[in-house]
Protein backbone atom coordinates (compact mmCIF):
# COMPACT_ATOMS: atom_id res chain seq x y z
CA UNK A 1 0.00 0.00 0.00
CA UNK A 2 1.40 3.35 -1.03
CA UNK A 3 1.71 6.01 1.56
CA UNK A 4 0.24 9.41 0.93
CA UNK A 5 2.11 12.65 1.18
CA UNK A 6 2.52 13.73 4.81
CA UNK A 7 1.78 10.30 6.29
CA UNK A 8 4.33 8.95 8.73
CA UNK A 9 4.94 5.26 9.11
CA UNK A 10 3.91 4.00 12.57
CA UNK A 11 7.16 2.06 12.81
CA UNK A 12 9.15 5.27 12.37
CA UNK A 13 7.11 6.98 15.09
CA UNK A 14 7.66 4.08 17.48
CA UNK A 15 11.35 3.82 16.63
CA UNK A 16 11.85 7.57 17.06
CA UNK A 17 10.07 7.63 20.42
CA UNK A 18 12.05 4.59 21.60
CA UNK A 19 15.31 6.19 20.53
CA UNK A 20 14.48 9.38 22.44
CA UNK A 21 13.56 7.44 25.58
CA UNK A 22 16.77 5.40 25.37
CA UNK A 23 18.85 8.54 24.87
CA UNK A 24 17.23 10.22 27.89
CA UNK A 25 17.79 7.13 30.04
CA UNK A 26 21.43 6.91 28.96
CA UNK A 27 21.91 10.61 29.66
CA UNK A 28 20.41 10.32 33.14
CA UNK A 29 22.46 7.22 33.98
CA UNK A 30 25.59 8.94 32.65
CA UNK A 31 24.95 12.08 34.69
CA UNK A 32 24.37 10.01 37.83
CA UNK A 33 27.64 8.21 37.09
CA UNK A 34 29.52 11.48 36.64
CA UNK A 35 28.03 12.85 39.86
CA UNK A 36 28.95 9.74 41.81
CA UNK A 37 32.48 9.77 40.38
CA UNK A 38 32.89 13.43 41.34
CA UNK A 39 31.79 12.73 44.92
CA UNK A 40 34.06 9.69 45.30
CA UNK A 41 37.17 11.26 43.74
CA UNK A 42 36.71 14.54 45.60
CA UNK A 43 36.09 12.85 48.97
CA UNK A 44 39.08 10.54 48.55
CA UNK A 45 41.41 13.45 47.74
CA UNK A 46 40.37 16.14 50.22
CA UNK A 47 43.96 16.41 51.51
CA UNK A 48 45.78 15.84 48.20
CA UNK A 49 45.71 19.29 46.65
CA UNK A 50 47.61 21.94 48.59
CA UNK A 51 47.88 24.26 45.57
CA UNK A 52 44.09 24.82 45.77
CA UNK A 53 42.28 23.09 48.62
CA UNK A 54 38.87 23.91 47.10
CA UNK A 55 39.29 21.65 44.04
CA UNK A 56 38.27 18.42 45.86
CA UNK A 57 35.47 20.32 47.62
CA UNK A 58 34.29 21.62 44.24
CA UNK A 59 34.11 18.05 42.98
CA UNK A 60 32.05 16.86 45.96
CA UNK A 61 29.62 19.78 45.88
CA UNK A 62 29.21 19.68 42.09
CA UNK A 63 28.41 15.98 42.39
CA UNK A 64 25.86 16.57 45.17
CA UNK A 65 24.16 19.72 43.85
CA UNK A 66 22.13 18.01 41.09
CA UNK A 67 20.92 15.43 43.60
CA UNK A 68 19.84 18.12 46.04
CA UNK A 69 17.97 20.15 43.42
CA UNK A 70 16.54 17.29 41.34
CA UNK A 71 13.41 17.05 43.49
CA UNK A 72 12.27 20.42 42.20
CA UNK A 73 11.79 19.13 38.66
CA UNK A 74 8.56 17.26 39.51
CA UNK A 75 5.30 18.81 38.42
CA UNK A 76 3.22 20.30 41.21
CA UNK A 77 -0.52 19.89 41.50
CA UNK A 78 -1.30 23.51 42.26
CA UNK A 79 -0.16 26.91 41.07
CA UNK A 80 1.69 27.70 44.32
CA UNK A 81 3.57 24.38 44.27
CA UNK A 82 4.51 24.85 40.62
CA UNK A 83 5.69 28.40 41.31
CA UNK A 84 7.78 27.28 44.31
CA UNK A 85 9.30 24.47 42.27
CA UNK A 86 10.14 26.88 39.46
CA UNK A 87 11.79 29.32 41.87
CA UNK A 88 13.73 26.55 43.64
CA UNK A 89 14.76 25.08 40.28
CA UNK A 90 16.03 28.48 39.15
CA UNK A 91 17.95 28.90 42.41
CA UNK A 92 19.44 25.44 41.90
CA UNK A 93 20.44 26.28 38.33
CA UNK A 94 22.00 29.61 39.36
CA UNK A 95 23.89 27.91 42.21
CA UNK A 96 25.19 25.20 39.87
CA UNK A 97 26.18 27.81 37.28
CA UNK A 98 28.01 29.94 39.86
CA UNK A 99 29.69 26.83 41.28
CA UNK A 100 30.82 25.82 37.78
CA UNK A 101 32.40 29.26 37.34
CA UNK A 102 34.19 28.81 40.68
CA UNK A 103 35.42 25.37 39.61
CA UNK A 104 36.71 26.83 36.37
CA UNK A 105 38.62 29.56 38.22
CA UNK A 106 40.13 27.03 40.64
CA UNK A 107 40.92 24.16 38.27
CA UNK A 108 42.07 25.61 34.92
CA UNK A 109 44.98 27.81 36.10
CA UNK A 110 46.27 25.17 38.51
CA UNK A 111 46.00 22.47 35.86
CA UNK A 112 48.33 24.49 33.67
CA UNK A 113 50.81 24.96 36.52
CA UNK A 114 50.92 21.38 37.83
CA UNK A 115 50.81 19.65 34.45
CA UNK A 116 53.55 21.77 32.88
CA UNK A 117 56.85 20.04 32.13
CA UNK A 118 58.83 22.52 34.21
CA UNK A 119 56.64 22.20 37.34
CA UNK A 120 58.82 22.30 40.42
CA UNK A 121 57.72 22.23 44.05
CA UNK A 122 59.36 24.80 46.36
CA UNK A 123 61.65 23.20 48.93
CA UNK A 124 63.43 24.86 51.80
CA UNK A 125 64.31 28.50 51.10
CA UNK A 126 63.73 28.16 47.36
CA UNK A 127 61.00 30.59 46.24
CA UNK A 128 61.81 31.51 42.64
CA UNK A 129 60.58 29.44 39.69
CA UNK A 130 58.70 26.98 41.85
CA UNK A 131 55.20 26.37 43.17
CA UNK A 132 54.31 26.56 46.85
CA UNK A 133 51.64 23.89 46.51
CA UNK A 134 51.12 20.59 44.78
CA UNK A 135 48.12 18.61 43.64
CA UNK A 136 47.64 14.97 42.74
CA UNK A 137 47.86 14.87 38.95
CA UNK A 138 45.07 12.33 38.54
CA UNK A 139 42.78 14.45 40.76
CA UNK A 140 43.60 17.58 38.79
CA UNK A 141 43.18 15.81 35.45
CA UNK A 142 39.81 14.43 36.56
CA UNK A 143 38.66 17.84 37.83
CA UNK A 144 39.79 19.45 34.56
CA UNK A 145 37.80 16.89 32.56
CA UNK A 146 34.71 17.36 34.76
CA UNK A 147 34.78 21.15 34.45
CA UNK A 148 35.10 20.83 30.67
CA UNK A 149 32.28 18.26 30.44
CA UNK A 150 30.06 20.39 32.69
CA UNK A 151 30.56 23.40 30.39
CA UNK A 152 29.77 21.29 27.33
CA UNK A 153 26.59 19.92 28.96
CA UNK A 154 25.53 23.41 30.04
CA UNK A 155 25.99 24.75 26.52
CA UNK A 156 24.13 21.76 25.11
CA UNK A 157 21.15 22.36 27.43
CA UNK A 158 21.13 26.07 26.62
CA UNK A 159 21.10 25.18 22.93
CA UNK A 160 18.24 22.70 23.38
CA UNK A 161 16.19 25.17 25.40
CA UNK A 162 16.83 27.92 22.85
CA UNK A 163 15.77 25.57 20.04
CA UNK A 164 12.59 24.59 21.93
CA UNK A 165 11.72 28.25 22.54
CA UNK A 166 12.39 29.06 18.88
CA UNK A 167 10.31 26.10 17.71
CA UNK A 168 7.39 27.02 19.98
CA UNK A 169 7.51 30.64 18.87
CA UNK A 170 7.02 29.54 15.26
CA UNK A 171 3.72 27.75 16.01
Amino acid sequence: MAKGKGEVDEFCKLFGASAIYCAVILLVVGLIGFGTAKIVVGANNLQNCSIEKLIPIWLVVSGLAPLMFSGFSCQGKGDIETCCQLVCGCVGFLFSFAWLICGTVWVYPNYGIVMSKDFKLCKGNETVGCSKGDCDKSLLGFAFAMVTIDWMLLLMWIGIIAWLIYRDSKK
